[in-house]
């Protein structure tokens, strides 16, 4: 028996490669001493999410106008990325608009995943994380 969680369906493994896919690896690549193949990272959800969450943070940045004040600046990042005037192209997907303004009314607004990004995996004898592509009412 093995270990079987939940992750973001997307993963460097997987083929064909989307051009984006292929120019992270060859960005991430060129920017280490030693490069270290996404494929061989420790923690590739880590990675992913984390571009995924910078491009978007990047994007609402864009949108703004820096201060020297910090709690002004927070706040304004903040509305930026509840309003999102553009589609960010991340590892996992595109997203529209990730973090909707909250309301009771809409308690998942600050949810940039939704269920069908999420997929059940489970780690191989090597170690690396296996993506099970369709686990609904069958877990391999």
């Amino acid at each position: 028996m093995s270990l079987h969680f939940i992750q973001s369906c997307f993963s460097f493994l997987k083929t064909p490669q989307t051009a984006l896919t292929k120019n992270v690896i060859a960005q991430s690549l060129s920017l280490k001493p030693t490069p270290v193949a996404p494929t061989e990272l420790i923690s590739p959800a880590g990675f992913i999410h984390a571009y995924d969450l910078t491009k978007l943070l990047l994007q609402g940045i864009s949108q703004i106008t820096l201060t020297d004040n910090t709690e002004h600046n927070r706040a304004k990042i903040k509305h930026a990325l509840e309003n999102l005037t553009m589609p960010v192209n991340g590892l996992i997907k595109q997203y529209q608009r990730p973090f909707a303004v909250w309301s009771a009314n809409n308690i998942d607004a600050h949810e940039a995943l939704g269920f069908d990004d999420l997929c059940m995996a489970n780690y191989q004898p090597d170690g690396k994380i296996h993506i099970i592509e369709n686990p609904i009412g069958n877990v391999e």
